[in-house]
């Protein structure tokens, strides 16, 4: 299975805040993956005809991977805030969640909030 990864969409200036930024999420393919994404994110799949989906576009993942990847970079609970974000603060603070890590099942396996001081690894 391949990790496929979204990032949140906010062409209307608001982010969903519930939710991460960044999701990973292992799947056995991209259908599968968008399941499980409407699953845990809650669906939030408005769309823009300019823009593309609201919160988040199902249709593609940013990457695929055999890692829970973003930018090229190991979603990992030792992932610092710099190296995910470059040094540019993108989202960070204005989102619950940098990033999750999702299994094929929809468990969250790992939450990092940078904001927050919070890196959790469950399961």
């Amino acid at each position: 299975m391949k990790y496929y990864t979204f990032r949140q969409n906010n062409p209307r200036g608001r982010w969903q805040t519930n939710v991460p930024l960044i999701l990973s999420i292992q799947a056995e393919s991209l259908a599968h993956a968008q399941i499980i994404g409407e699953n845990v994110t809650g669906n939030n799949t408005d769309y823009c005809a300019c823009c593309g989906g609201y919160r988040w576009d199902w249709l593609r993942a940013d990457e695929v991977a055999d890692e829970p990847t973003y930018d090229n970079k190991v979603l990992t609970a030792g992932l610092t805030k710099a190296e995910l974000y470059g040094g540019y603060e993108y989202a960070s603070g204005r989102v619950s969640y940098d990033f999750w890590v999702v299994d094929s099942q929809g468990c969250i396996k790992l939450k990092v909030s940078y904001s927050r001081g919070e890196v959790a690894t469950l399961g």
